[in-house]
């Protein structure tokens, strides 16, 4: 979308027109975790282990390290995807660089939530018994947990904008979400090194 919208830029600034800057900036903002919260590889990265997990289970490196190796994956996918699209779309629709920079640590830090957070889904819902890995992927309840509970957190942030935009800028909600998403991914980190990393010692 960000190539069509660097392409049919005149076209599309036209529409903006219709609406103001704040509402598309919220627009992508929303688009943007939307699609980083589908992207999680994490919530099934555990159970796809299945039963070769014996060999990672007992490789000689700390559970924290395969913790951060797995998150770094989903960390990388999403950012990359994050760092070429705003750019483009802060030039198709001309976005002063302050809701540029919004855009780009909300988008950063959605992409930090979501590696985190797929780790715990995986933990606390593991499937290693799957006959394939097509059913993990598809029908497990830490594919299912790990993808809506994060499309239901946009929801959630999504309505917190709409209640406290009389008050705050769409930057500054920006900027406060993503600190609110950087201070969940460190709960949920923490989480790991500790509860986690005994859950997956019992597995």
């Amino acid at each position: 979308f960000s190539v069509y919208a660097l392409i049919a830029r005149q076209s599309l600034l036209e529409f903006v027109q219709q609406f103001g800057e704040e509402i598309l900036v919220a627009i992508l903002a929303l688009g943007i975790c939307a699609i980083l919260s589908m992207t999680n590889t994490t919530c099934v990265s555990i159970s796809l282990e299945g039963n070769t997990f014996w060999v990672l289970k007992g490789s000689p490196v700390p559970t924290k390290v395969i913790f951060r190796a797995k998150a770094a994956l989903n960390v990388i996918i999403c950012w990359v995807g994050t760092i070429v699209s705003i750019p483009l779309l802060s030039i198709a629709f001309s976005l002063p660089a302050l809701s540029t920079i919004g855009l780009l640590m909300i988008g950063l830090a959605m992409g930090v939530f979501v590696a985190q957070f797929g780790l715990m889904v995986n933990l606390k819902f593991p499937k290693m018994n799957g006959e394939n890995d097509t059913i993990i992927v598809k029908q497990s309840a830490s594919a299912f947990c790990g993808i809506f509970g994060g499309m239901l957190l946009t929801a959630l942030l999504a309505g917190a904008f709409y209640l406290l935009s009389s008050h705050l800028e769409i930057e500054q909600f920006l900027f406060l979400t993503s600190a609110f998403l950087l201070l969940l991914s460190l709960a949920i980190h923490r989480w790991l090194l500790t509860r986690g990393t005994e859950i997956f010692k019992t597995l």
